[in-house]
């Protein structure tokens, strides 16, 4: 430690050292923040664009009005049924936690399904313990063709909805007997 009184002594004889050194820590400070701005701006401009979709703003039981706000996401991170036109605050049909991106099944109207979704059915024998409004993955010949919402209360066979531009692929494999539900598991919060 003898050298620290030396270098107090070096930077009062000299001033513009000490200006210069704590201009060089300043500069490498900068430089540092910098770059790990461009990084974040890298990895977000990574996800794509992004959609506008309704967030609920605190936890909500079925029946009670939703709190909601709009937000940008990245189109990867948000689900096909998220609400992306909402009329009003909106009612819960299910539990719905702050911060969740509303989806149609969380909404309670005269139907859970928007209108350009299409219904169909399938055999209630082998599908998990299902309820109105749950959503649902669809399977087919082991690959999933796209997520949908039980449109109806299970009986002998499930209803459910799909969005219009899967409806095709479901149809053909619907008529084959080949379509398989899993229930959707979404982390809310």
């Amino acid at each position: 430690m003898r050298w620290l009184p030396r270098l107090r002594l070096e930077f009062a004889r000299r001033p513009w050292l000490y200006w210069l050194l704590a201009g060089l820590l300043a500069t490498s400070a900068a430089w540092q923040v910098s770059s790990l701005h461009g990084d974040a701006v890298r990895a977000r401009n990574a996800w794509g664009a992004t959609t506008s979709v309704w967030v609920a703003l605190a936890d909500a039981a079925p029946g009670e009005p939703l709190a909601v706000e709009r937000r940008d996401y990245p189109i990867a991170l948000v689900p096909r049924a998220a609400v992306r036109d909402l009329v009003g605050p909106g009612v819960a049909a299910r539990p719905v936690s702050a911060g969740a991106v509303l989806v149609a099944a969380d909404l309670k109207g005269d139907s859970t399904m928007p209108e350009s979704w299409v219904v169909f059915a399938a055999p209630a024998e082998g599908a998990p313990t299902l309820a109105e409004g749950d959503g649902v993955a669809v399977f087919a010949g082991g690959q999933r063709l796209c997520d949908g919402v039980v449109a109806a209360p299970p009986g002998e066979r499930i209803e459910f909805g799909v969005p219009a531009e899967c409806a095709a692929t479901v149809g053909s494999e619907a008529a084959l007997g080949e379509v398989v539900l899993a229930r959707a598991v979404v982390r809310r919060g």
